[in-house]
């Protein structure tokens, strides 16, 4: 099913990125929920970050189109991907994936991909766990939860096991949901056909936008940290994506899923140096 034929191997291996976001495009949509302008962000970030390194180590908090990117990338130099994720069904589907499309020029998925089907913030099976085996992260990519309780509480996972020199990405960084995503709250509840919540609960589960307070806690947890330039930053106002979706993406916002506002920093990474034990 997923067998495509995108190129000859050649082909491939010269457009890499070219081949990944066609793969990416061929998705199901409920697989496929973040822009190409950011899948390319992730793409360069992936590579740049993966180089130099013999076995990079990767992590990343929801399984998705980004996997893709995250596993090749990963193979290329050697690496493996750790994936957090609850959803059997979303990463059943990507395995097939790679093992169909990316396959033939990475062999194996499970020799550069593990899933771990559990909450990433866990004290027993949750990135933190990684230290038991010895693993540093070159790039930590966070698409899960998107709240800030959550969002935190990965962050101060994953930054003691982070080289020096490595990425910290986070989609959806333009949200400002505390401990409840009252959007998507919003958006069950309106399949379900109950009434929407109380706009004074949306205002109380509302608070700082996320990538800034990103910034300020690992500026707190590391001597040095850069905020990246990034390709979706230069791409997205023409991302064909959003038009694509335009409809879906009028009504998530209206829900609370999507913030049109600061739309730029729907995705932002930052390079951190320097852990302070």
């Amino acid at each position: 099913m997923y067998d495509f034929v995108l190129g000859t191997e050649e082909q491939v291996y010269a457009n890499e990125k070219s081949f990944l976001l066609a793969v990416k495009r061929m998705l199901p949509r409920w697989l496929n929920s973040i822009p190409d302008s950011e899948y390319g962000a992730i793409c360069t970030i992936a590579e740049e970050s993966c180089k130099g390194y013999d076995g990079p180590v990767i992590v990343e908090t929801g399984v998705g189109a980004s996997t893709l990117a995250l596993v090749w990338f990963a193979a290329k130099y050697g690496g493996h991907v750790y994936t957090w994720d609850i959803s059997s069904a979303k990463a059943a589907v990507i395995r097939q994936v790679c093992n169909e499309a990316l396959g033939p020029y990475i062999g194996d998925v499970r020799r550069h991909w593990t899933l771990v089907p559990w909450m990433s913030t866990s004290s027993y099976l949750g990135i933190s766990n990684l230290a038991e085996l010895d693993k540093r992260v070159c790039l930590s990519f966070h698409d899960s939860d998107h709240t800030w309780s959550n969002v935190e509480a990965e962050l101060r996972a994953v930054s003691p096991l982070m080289l020096d020199g490595g990425v910290i990405a986070l989609d959806d960084a333009n949200l400002r949901w505390l401990d409840t995503n009252i959007g998507l709250v919003n958006t069950y509840r309106r399949k379900l056909g109950w009434p929407g919540l109380d706009a004074k609960l949306t205002a109380a589960q509302t608070g700082e936008i996320h990538w800034l307070r990103a910034l300020d806690l690992l500026r707190n947890s590391f001597e040095d940290v850069t905020h990246l330039e990034d390709e979706y930053k230069l791409g997205f106002a023409e991302d064909p994506y959003f038009a694509w979706f335009d409809t879906e993406f009028q009504i998530k916002t209206e829900l609370g899923t999507e913030q049109q506002e600061a739309l730029m920093h729907r995705f932002d990474a930052f390079q951190v140096r320097g852990f302070k034990e």
